[in-house]
């Protein structure tokens, strides 16, 4: 939850983007069908503030900071390894151990930027013909063993969704521990009060 960079969000960009090309093709009561159904997506008619956008950005910029950081050096040490034969065995050395650094600050920081992001690293870990091997066997880890999230996000939203105050009232066994956690759910054991054995 509480993601800010989603599928609504291209929703936006896009109708503030073709806003005035589109109104002199579409008749206007198309266009306020499609404007209507563009910015309930966003949420409820809602458009989105620089003031609610600027938390998230600020965020990711942390969270992607040190990738960048070490993007440079990696590149450097790998170029140099290209170009002086004379060092080529320690640049070599070097030069991987930077580029595994690299690999795994930029699955951590995928890890952490949410869900679209995870979706991201899924999607390129199944693409070598894109992207480099090593690259896609390092983001690989996406597709079956990403961090559950804390377990109060899990309680808040089934108290929201079963419309109680404390989960116990639905549930009569709930293990906190997910037994699968992936980029959009995860799923845990539970047994649901007044369930007959075996449902």
């Amino acid at each position: 939850g509480g993601v800010l960079c989603g599928g609504t969000v291209m929703s936006f960009v896009l109708y503030e983007g073709v806003e005035a090309r589109a109104e002199a093709r579409i008749a206007k009561e198309e266009w306020a069908k499609l404007r209507d159904r563009i910015e309930y997506e966003v949420g409820e008619g809602e458009r989105i503030t620089f003031w609610q956008a600027a938390p998230r950005v600020v965020h990711l910029g942390i969270l992607f900071f040190p990738l960048v950081s070490i993007s440079l050096p990696t590149l450097a040490l790998t170029l140099c390894e290209e170009q002086s034969p004379l060092f080529s065995a320690a640049l070599g050395w070097a030069g991987a151990w930077m580029r595994s650094v690299w690999l795994t600050v930029l699955r951590l920081s995928l890890e952490r930027s949410g869900a679209a992001f995870i979706k991201w690293g899924q999607w390129a870990a199944t693409r070598p013909d894109i992207f480099p091997r090593d690259m896609c066997t390092a983001l690989h880890s996406l597709h079956d063993a990403v961090p559950p999230h804390a377990w109060h996000h899990t309680e808040d939203s089934l108290r929201r969704m079963y419309g109680v105050d404390d989960i116990s009232e639905v549930f009569e066994e709930f293990q906190q521990k997910p037994i699968g956690s992936g980029s959009i759910a995860q799923v845990f054991r539970a047994k649901i009060r007044g369930a007959r054995e075996g449902e």
